[in-house]
C-alpha cells in the first residue's frame, strides 16, 4: 500500500475521461463526495473533468437516471465516453445509462452495488425505486439481459464491496456469472455501517484510483465472499 500510494504521487500517465460519480438511494452527497476527495487526492480525477450526481428526493430509478442525464449533459459530455463510479443503486443507474440512454461508458466501477437486489428491500421498498432493488425484479433482469452487449462492446464493470454489509449483502454486489473485489472492514467499529464505509475504506480507494488512472491495479477478482 505504502508502494502504491507513492506512486499515485506521481502524475497520472494513462487515458484520462471525464468521471460521473453517481450516488446511492435516497442517499446524501456525503458518501459521494468522500469518494472524490480521495480520488482527486491521488490524482485519479481532476474538479474540470468530474461531477457528482446525488437524487436523494427520486422515487423513482428512472427519476434518478435522467437526473445523472442531465447534469452529464450540462457538462457537455453526452457525445463524449466516460467513466462511471458510483455507490450503492448508483450502480444500477449507470447500467441504466448504459443500457437505456445510450451512453457511452467506458468503464464502471461500483462499490456495494445491488446488482442482485438488496437484503433491505426485501424487507421494506416505501418506493417504486426501492420495489426495482428486490432481487428478481422486472428491473435487474432487463439490466442483466442487457448487460453481455455493454461487455461485448469493450465496456469494463468492476464490482467491489466489503464484507458484512446487512443492507445489500456482498454475495449480492456482481451481476450473475460476476464475482466482486471484496476485502473485510480492518477496524470492527466500521464493520456495523460496512455499506457506507465501503466509499472511505483505502485500500479500496487506492485500488480504484490506480485503474482511473490506467495503471496496475492492487486486487484481482477472487473468489467469492465467504458471506455477506
Amino acid at each position: 500500500m505504502r508502494k502504491a500510494r507513492a506512486l499515485l504521487a506521481e502524475p497520472a500517465v494513462g487515458v484520462r475521461r471525464p468521471v460521473v460519480m453517481l450516488s446511492g438511494y435516497h442517499s446524501p452527497e456525503f458518501p459521494v463526495a468522500m469518494m472524490h476527495r480521495r480520488l482527486l487526492k491521488y490524482g485519479a480525477v481532476t474538479g474540470d473533468q468530474s461531477v457528482l450526481v446525488t437524487y436523494r428526493s427520486a422515487g423513482m430509478m428512472e427519476e434518478a437516471a435522467l437526473k445523472a442525464k442531465a447534469e452529464i449533459a450540462a457538462k457537455g459530455w453526452e457525445g463524449r465516453e466516460v467513466d462511471i463510479v458510483a455507490h450503492s443503486m448508483g450502480g444500477l443507474i449507470a447500467r441504466m445509462l448504459i443500457a437505456d440512454h445510450g451512453l457511452a461508458v467506458r468503464r464502471l466501477y461500483t462499490l456495494s452495488t445491488p446488482h442482485r437486489g438488496a437484503l433491505m428491500a426485501e424487507r421494506t421498498a416505501p418506493d417504486e425505486a426501492g420495489r426495482d432493488l428486490i432481487a428478481g425484479s422486472a428491473r435487474i433482469l432487463g439490466l442483466d439481459a442487457a448487460l453481455p452487449k455493454y461487455l461485448a462492446g469493450g465496456g469494463e464493470l468492476v464490482c467491489y464491496v466489503t464484507l458484512r454489509d446487512w443492507m445489500v449483502g456482498a454475495r449480492r454486489c456482481a451481476p450473475p456469472g460476476m464475482t466482486p473485489i471484496w476485502l473485510d472492514m480492518q477496524r470492527w467499529y466500521l464493520r456495523w455501517l460496512s455499506h457506507f464505509n465501503v466509499v472511505r475504506d483505502d485500500r479500496i480507494m487506492v485500488d480504484l484510483a490506480l485503474r482511473l488512472r490506467g495503471e496496475v491495479p492492487l486486487s484481482r477478482v477472487g473468489e467469492p465472499p465467504p458471506r455477506d
